[in-house]
């Protein structure tokens, strides 16, 4: 996915990550990984407003990776 193609929103949080993605592309997975190493999957979830976000209040304080899978690109 080109970097115009997506906005990840707002950095930094605290508890929810937005998703918005260039139209015709589709969310397949979201996987954040710490700068350890570890990683894991996260399910996207819509809002009322029809908004695609990661919960990610769980996440303890510090960096992250995310990347997004869509429509078989990265």
């Amino acid at each position: 996915v080109d970097e115009q193609d997506i906005t990840i929103y707002p950095n930094p949080t605290k508890e929810y990550v937005y998703i918005w993605l260039k139209e015709g592309l589709e969310i397949a997975s979201v996987q954040i990984s710490d700068l350890k190493g570890g990683m894991a999957r996260y399910p996207v979830k819509m809002t009322e407003e029809g908004r695609q976000y990661v919960d990610v209040w769980s996440l303890a304080k510090g960096n992250y990776i995310i990347q997004v899978k869509t429509n078989g690109r990265t």
